[in-house]
């Protein structure tokens, strides 16, 4: 999708995307009781989906959460979870790797008082390959989205090792809620997010 469809897009964002930070930030600094697992922050994991709900249609399976049937080609889902995600850009960073338990995540969560968080990203919409320009300015307009949202986020990309594929700018933001960082990827035109929840797996989320 072109740069300034997307930014027509943002400028629509579901108000769910403030009421939950909102909310969120009402009640930090916080601590999730033993059994809640930070469900009261607007952080619950996606794995307590309830029968009747929008989103018991998805499947859980090795740290992806699909639908049962999804748009997108098998051989790009086995890409996404193939691929590193990484916060930052030095020798300090934290990869992350999908269905993987991340100690120096979840340390990173009890530093800054949250109990999740979303790797989002503006390139490429739907794994197609955009100019340079386009996803350039999609990445400028996600990280100013994140700001006016009020969220701290880390910038980091995404890449999958043996391949020709460049690495994706992209941000990993702090304290976001699943159904917002879902919003939010949605309107990018993205296959799939990166979310982690208390329990510091990431899960592969597709979005089609």
């Amino acid at each position: 999708m072109e740069a300034k469809k997307i930014k027509q897009r943002l400028l629509n964002l579901p108000n769910l995307i403030k009421s939950h930070l909102h909310q969120d930030k009402a009640r930090r600094p916080y601590q999730p009781a033993p059994g809640q697992g930070g469900r009261e922050s607007g952080c619950g994991s996606s794995r307590s989906n309830q029968p009747g709900d929008a989103s018991a249609l998805l499947r859980h399976s090795g740290g992806l959460f699909m639908y049962e049937t999804t748009q997108i080609h098998p051989d790009k889902v086995r890409a996404y979870l193939a691929t590193d995600y990484r916060l930052g850009h030095t020798d300090q960073d934290i990869v992350l790797t999908i269905g993987k338990h991340s100690e120096r995540l979840a340390a990173l969560f009890a530093g800054n008082a949250v109990t999740c968080g979303a790797f989002l990203t503006g390139y490429n919409p739907r794994g197609t390959v955009q100019s340079d320009e386009a996803n350039d300015q999609a990445h400028a307009q996600l990280a100013a989205k994140l700001q006016e949202l009020g969220l701290q986020a880390i910038e980091g990309s995404g890449s999958e090792k043996g391949t020709k594929w460049d690495p994706e700018k992209s941000y990993f933001a702090l304290g976001l809620a699943l159904e917002p960082a879902k919003a939010i990827g949605t309107h990018f035109d993205q296959d799939a997010i990166v979310w982690v929840g208390p329990d510091a797996v990431p899960q592969l989320i597709l979005l089609r």
